[in-house]
């Protein structure tokens, strides 16, 4: 759909350390300006239709990253609508693992259709962290799977964007402010809002200490504000939050 003319279509920790329970990723081949993009599967579809106005604008925003040499990587994860549908299950005593694969099937669907709607993509989705490095040092762009077992596509994204040394992308619906924040204050927050409020935060707290631990530089941006993508890789001024590991 947006690909060009000819082209063929084929655990929870509670934040308050850095490196509190949360084993480090293994080290692979440093990919120079990387970027991880993790891609919410609510973003995909809208009452069942695909949106495929907003699919183009992440397609031209990926391409105008690849453009000025950046390696891409898409993490996506599944909707809102599922995960609403594993909280009412497990309130009946459906067991965890039957829950697990249901959004793990999910979180494929949608990497499916991203393989096929995103440019340049590679053509299947993959699940491990080596192949998607392979894939990226070849010049490919892979579409992961981003729920596997307990991880949401945040936390995989950010384990990813760990092992590649790499900057990572959140698109969001959250309303955010256009500010810096070092990582210490982002994980305060991530831990105050999920513990104390019980609300959902942007990232879980493991993400957050995922983030800190290897000071990953990380862009929170706006799904809406999708084409602002270039500017924020680049630390341009874009309508977004930017996480550092400190202020100046």
């Amino acid at each position: 759909m947006f690909r060009s003319e000819g082209e063929k279509t084929p655990g929870p920790e509670d934040g308050s350390s850095p490196d509190a329970g949360v084993p480090l990723m293994p080290s692979m081949p440093s990919l120079d300006s990387a970027v991880v993009i993790a891609v919410p599967g609510s973003f995909l579809f809208s009452k069942g239709v695909l949106r495929l106005s907003w699919l183009g604008s992440l397609s031209r925003a990926v391409q105008g990253l690849r453009a000025l040499a950046f390696p891409v990587a898409l993490v996506v994860g599944e909707s809102a609508g599922a995960q609403s549908s594993v909280n009412a299950a497990r309130q009946v005593g459906v067991e965890s693992g039957a829950l697990m694969n249901y959004l793990a099937h999910a979180s494929q669907l949608h990497a499916h259709v991203l393989s096929k709607v995103v440019a340049n993509v590679h053509e299947v989705p993959v699940e491990g962290f080596s192949e998607a490095s392979l894939l990226m040092q070849s010049g490919k762009t892979p579409v992961l799977v981003g729920r596997v077992n307990e991880h949401s596509a945040e936390s995989r994204a950010a384990l990813l964007a760990e092992s590649l040394n790499a900057r990572l992308v959140i698109l969001t619906s959250h309303d955010l402010p256009s500010k810096t924040f070092s990582h210490a204050r982002f994980s305060r927050m991530a831990s105050e809002v999920t513990f104390k409020a019980g609300k959902d935060f942007i990232v879980d707290p493991f993400t957050a200490t995922v983030l800190a631990r290897s000071s990953i530089e990380t862009l929170l941006v706006p799904a809406s504000k999708v084409e602002q993508l270039e500017d924020a890789v680049q630390g341009k001024r874009f309508d977004g939050t930017r996480v550092i590991s400190s202020l100046e």
